[in-house]
């Protein structure tokens, strides 16, 4: 009889190490749906930060030439700050006359006078002829203006779209006075009202005007239209996006260097190059650049748009491509349970130096990929690789 108990004894022990091994796993399985579950969520959450530009790598684009070899990164458009002097109020008429006849002699893209110019009746005519002459030659000059009934802006290359009102995404533009033409060549101040960085305001029409600051943030060339979706996003032709609230820059980035030249020293290098003295790093300078006007020792604000145009030079894939990209890995990483641990260790191998391989040649080309979500998926196929099956696998 012991032998006979000792027999029955032998299944149950062999069944409750059997059903011990198979709580286990199924523990480690219910780790690895939980590990799945969160790491979907910060796959959205890091494709969503993506889209707003929000997410760190597009946050450090600025300072990524200090890592990088020279020329690795496209060519960004420059913005060079022609210092000039103020009195009684504004600019010299005569000194600007100059400034701007000088210029018409290189080939920036726009100038950008930040300030008032003086009223000479001496000068007006002068002044006249030069912006004239400037325009034949496709260099645009912009000035501040303020608003008026009889304000003529100038159009802006902006579609915009509304959600719908249950969602209360909206950020209303604030209006202003006047009124978009064809023909207008108006933007209103860099520092109208009490918003730090004003792009946009609206008309009474339901037209947008833009800003100074606007004037300087567009691509020396449009390929495309600009999208402004419920008033806070600004996706720019490329997909850079850029984040608004009001009209104005929700976030401000961190300054840039800015090509600084006093207004003296510019004449003094055109009276050169009149008299034929070659400065070929003088004449290449200005090849392309957006010139702003101002008063010497008020670069700060420049600095900050400098970052902006050197991290909207970057593109981006479209947000339907983007949101595309985050299911799939998504999927992938839901799909992945029911692979061995050497499989997925192996799968977040590949998916990490394909992520960072194809992100460093795309961003040579000027793209910015979305390497976040790819990282994430990446780091929660290791941790599911070491809880999701405990026993054999």
């Amino acid at each position: 009889m012991a032998l006979y108990y000792l027999q029955e004894d032998a299944p149950a022990t062999g069944s409750s190490g059997s059903n011990g091994k198979k709580g286990q796993q199924g523990k480690g399985e219910s780790h690895g749906r939980w590990i799945a579950y969160v790491g979907a969520v910060l796959i959205a959450a890091a494709a969503f930060l993506q889209a707003l530009g929000l997410e760190p790598v597009s946050l450090s684009l600025s300072q990524a030439p200090r890592f990088l070899p020279e020329g690795f990164l496209p060519a960004t458009p420059k913005i060079i700050w022609l210092s000039m002097q103020p009195e009684s109020g504004g600019f010299v008429p005569l000194d600007a006359a100059m400034a701007l006849r000088g210029l018409g002699k290189l080939n920036p893209s726009r100038i950008v006078i930040l300030g008032k110019v003086n009223k000479d009746p001496d000068s007006l005519t002068l002044l006249e002829g030069i912006h004239g002459h400037l325009r034949e030659n496709g260099i645009r000059v912009i000035k501040e203006s303020l608003p008026s009934g009889e304000s003529l802006w100038r159009p802006v290359p902006l579609c915009r779209y509304t959600p719908p009102a249950p969602l209360i995404l909206e950020s209303p533009l604030p209006r202003i006075e006047g009124k978009v033409a064809p023909q207008g060549k108006e933007s209103f101040p860099a520092g109208y009202g009490e918003l730090t960085f004003p792009l946009f305001r609206g008309t009474d029409a339901g037209d947008v005007a833009g800003s100074v600051w606007w004037e300087m943030l567009l691509p020396s060339k449009v390929t495309g239209p600009f999208w402004l979706l419920g008033g806070r996003l600004l996706l720019f032709p490329n997909h850079a996006p850029l984040l608004l609230s009001d009209g104005a820059l929700r976030i401000l980035p961190p300054p840039s260097p800015v090509t600084v030249m006093p207004l003296d020293l510019f004449l003094l290098r055109i009276e050169e190059k009149e008299r034929g003295m070659i400065r070929p790093d003088f004449e290449t300078l200005w090849e392309g650049a957006t010139v702003v006007f101002g008063e010497a020792g008020k670069e700060d604000l420049i600095s900050r748009i400098t970052t902006l145009r050197e991290n909207m030079a970057i593109g981006r894939l479209p947000l339907i491509a983007q949101a595309m990209i985050a299911a799939l890995l998504i999927i992938a990483l839901f799909a992945s349970g029911r692979y061995s641990r050497a499989t997925r260790l192996c799968s977040a191998l590949a998916l990490l130096v394909i992520s960072i391989g194809a992100g460093t040649v795309a961003l040579h080309h000027g793209l910015l990929l979305p390497l976040l979500p790819a990282i994430l998926t990446a780091l929660c196929l290791c941790v599911m690789k070491s809880r999701v099956l405990l026993g054999n696998p």
